[in-house]
C-alpha cells in the first residue's frame, strides 16, 4: 500500500482517466471519513492510526454492494455468480480490478473510550458504539481523508481472458463460459457509489460508524448512480447542521424503537436497603418475560416491578429477532455473568441466535436488515434509515441458549430452546404495543420512523 508523506495533503484526483498506457482504465477519488471509525485496520476492532483502511476490505465492500444493487437483475443465481466472478474474481480466476489506497502517514486523532468518545453516555452514539465501549477500544476521529484508486481491465482485455478460459475448459471437456463478456465499468461505478453512500469501513457500519463521503464524484460514477432503492424502504429525516448530528438522529429513531415502550417510572428498592428513584418501568417488548418463563427465573420484587406489562398469551415470543441476531440478554437482577440461574432471581445471561441449521452460539449471525447513518442528500446532511431486505421474516426461526440458565431443574442445566417463526412474527405478536398491529417488528419500525418525521426518499 502506498502512503503519502505527512507533509503532503491527500490530493484531489482528476475525475476519470479514460485509459492508461497498458489499456486499463482508472477511477480516482478522494473520500472523507464523516463519523468515528471503529477498527478498520489489520486487527479487527483495533484503531490503526496509520493503516486506517485496506484494499482487501474495499474489494469486499464493493462486492457486497454490487450484489445488493444487482440482485434483482438476475433471475438465475448461477448467472449472477458468473458475473460477480468476472468483476471481482473467484477461486478459479483473479479479479480484473486492482484496488489502491493512499493515505497520510501522520497519526490520526482518536476518540478515547475513557472519555466516552466525547458523546453523551446514554445517547444514541453510545448505543451505536456499545461494542467498542464494552471492549475498551478507542476510535479514529472523523475528518480523516484517503485517496482511492480503482484500476480495471478494458473490454478487449476481458474478452481475451475469456477466450483463454474457454480454451482451458475445452481441453478438460468442461462446460464453456459464454463467449461474450459485458464491460465492467458501470458495475464498478455503481458498486463504488453504493459503498461510499450507504456503507462504510470498520465495524458497526450498519449503525453508521465509519461513514464516508466523496466531495466530487468522477463524471462516469455520477452517470451510473442507481435510480431505485432495491430494499423495502429508504427514509430520511429533516436536514441537519452536519454529519454527526444527522448520524445521531438516525440512530436515535432506531434506539427509541428497540429500547422504548416501557411502563411508567417507579422507585425500586435494592437488597441493601437503598431506593432507586425514577427507574423506567417494565418493557412492553415480550422478550424479558418470555425468557423468565422459559428459564423458570424471576426476581421477587415489589408489585410495581414484577407485574408483567405484556399479555401472557403473547409469551413466549421474540419479535425483535427480525432486526438482527444474535441478541445478548443480561438482567440487572440476575445472578451475574457466568453464574448459574436461580428461580429467586431474574434469568442468567442468555443469547438468542438464528437457527441456521449449522452454527451454534455467537458464530451464528443474522446481520441487521436496518442501516442507520448520515447521508448527504439534495445538498444537506440528513439522518437516513435504509431497510435492506424483509425476505427473512417469514422464514426466520431461532434458539435461546445459555450456560446453566435452565432454573426449572436443580442444579440448573444448560438450555437450548427452539423458537419457532410463529413466535417471531404473525398474529401472536401483532397486538403487542410496539408492533401496533403489524405482523413483524421490521415493518412496525418502518411505520414508527414515518410517524416520527422520516419520509420516503428516492435516490
Amino acid at each position: 500500500m502506498r502512503r503519502i508523506p505527512s507533509n503532503i495533503a491527500v490530493p484531489r484526483f482528476p475525475q476519470l482517466e479514460e485509459s492508461l498506457s497498458n489499456g486499463n482504465r482508472l477511477i480516482r477519488c478522494t473520500i472523507q471519513l464523516v463519523t468515528p471509525l471503529f477498527g478498520g485496520g489489520p486487527v479487527p476492532g483495533e484503531a490503526d492510526e496509520v493503516t486506517r483502511i485496506r484494499g482487501t476490505s474495499v474489494r469486499g465492500h464493493l462486492r457486497n454492494w454490487w450484489r445488493f444493487f444487482q440482485r434483482a437483475k438476475f433471475h438465475d443465481s448461477m448467472v449472477m455468480f458468473q458475473r460477480e466472478a468476472e468483476i471481482f474474481g473467484s477461486v478459479e480466476s483473479a479479479s480484473p480490478v486492482v484496488v489502491r489506497i493512499e493515505q497520510p502517514h501522520d497519526q490520526q486523532a482518536l476518540r478515547r473510550q475513557q472519555d466516552n468518545y466525547g458523546f453523551d453516555r446514554f445517547g444514541p452514539e453510545a448505543y451505536a458504539l456499545f461494542s467498542a465501549r464494552q471492549n475498551s477500544k478507542d476510535l479514529i476521529r472523523e475528518g480523516a481523508s484517503f485517496a482511492l484508486e480503482l484500476e480495471f481491465s478494458n473490454l478487449e482485455t476481458l474478452q481475451a481472458k475469456r477466450r483463454v478460459e474457454n480454451e482451458l475448459l475445452g481441453r478438460k471437456n468442461l462446460k464453456l463460459l459464454p463467449t461474450a463478456v459485458d464491460d465492467i465499468e458501470s458495475d464498478i461505478c455503481r458498486a463504488l457509489w453504493a459503498w461510499v453512500t450507504f456503507g462504510g469501513i470498520g465495524a458497526r457500519t450498519r449503525r453508521g460508524c465509519g461513514s464516508l463521503y466523496c466531495h466530487q464524484w468522477p463524471d462516469k460514477v455520477s452517470e451510473q448512480v442507481p435510480r431505485n432503492w432495491p430494499g423495502p424502504a429508504l427514509l430520511a429525516g429533516a436536514p441537519c447542521a452536519d454529519a454527526l448530528v444527522a448520524w445521531r438522529g438516525a440512530v436515535k429513531i432506531y434506539q427509541s424503537f428497540r429500547q422504548g415502550f416501557r411502563g411508567p417510572k417507579h422507585d425500586k428498592p435494592l437488597p441493601n436497603g437503598r431506593l432507586l428513584k425514577g427507574i423506567p418501568g417494565r418493557s412492553d417488548w415480550p422478550e424479558p418475560d418470555s425468557i423468565r418463563r422459559l428459564t423458570g427465573s424471576a426476581a421477587k420484587r415489589p408489585r410495581d416491578h414484577t407485574v408483567p406489562t405484556v399479555p401472557m398469551e403473547a409469551v413466549p415470543t421474540f419479535p425483535r429477532a427480525v432486526l438482527g441476531l444474535p441478541i445478548n440478554f443480561h438482567f440487572a437482577d440476575g445472578p451475574g455473568s457466568n453464574s448459574p440461574a436461580s428461580s429467586q432471581k431474574d434469568p442468567a445471561d442468555v443469547q438468542l441466535v438464528p437457527n441456521l441449521g449449522g452454527g451454534s452460539g455467537s458464530e451464528a449471525r443474522l446481520a441487521s436488515p436496518v442501516i442507520t447513518k448520515a447521508i448527504f442528500h439534495n445538498g444537506a446532511w440528513v439522518p437516513l434509515v435504509a431497510i435492506l431486505s424483509d425476505k427473512h421474516v417469514a422464514e426466520l426461526s431461532a434458539r435461546l441458549v445459555g450456560d446453566q440458565a435452565n432454573a426449572h431443574e436443580r442444579p440448573p442445566r444448560d438450555m437450548d430452546v427452539p423458537i419457532r417463526n410463529a413466535q417471531i412474527q404473525g398474529s401472536q405478536v401483532s397486538n403487542l404495543k410496539p408492533l401496533s398491529g403489524h405482523s413483524d417488528a421490521l415493518h412496525a419500525f418502518i411505520a414508527y420512523a414515518r410517524q416520527n418525521g422520516f419520509k420516503d426518499v428516492s435516490l
